[in-house]
C-alpha cells in the first residue's frame, strides 16, 4: 500500500465514523426539543372528531383523507 493510498484509506475511515457517531448522537439531540419544535412539519391526518359524553362524532368520516401542517410560529393548516 503506497502512502497515498493509506491515507485515503484512513480519510474514509474517519469519515464513517464521524457520519456514524453523528447518527447516534441524533436521539439525544431530538430528546432536547420541545414538542413546539418536534411538531413543526407536515402530517397526515389520521382522525377528525368531536367527543362529548363519551360519543364521537367524526367531522370528515372515520378515515378522512388530509395533511396537517405546523409551522413554526402559532400557525397551523388542516387539509382534508
Amino acid at each position: 500500500m503506497t502512502g497515498a493510498t493509506h491515507r485515503i484509506g484512513w480519510t474514509r475511515v474517519a469519515a464513517v465514523g464521524v457520519m456514524t457517531a453523528g447518527l447516534l448522537s441524533a436521539p439525544a439531540i431530538a430528546l432536547c426539543q420541545t414538542l413546539k419544535e418536534e411538531i413543526v412539519g407536515v402530517w397526515r391526518t389520521v382522525s377528525i372528531y368531536n367527543e362529548e359524553g363519551g360519543v364521537k362524532q367524526y367531522l370528515y368520516g372515520e378515515k378522512p383523507i388530509g395533511l396537517t401542517v405546523f409551522d413554526r410560529g402559532v400557525r397551523h393548516l388542516v387539509l382534508v
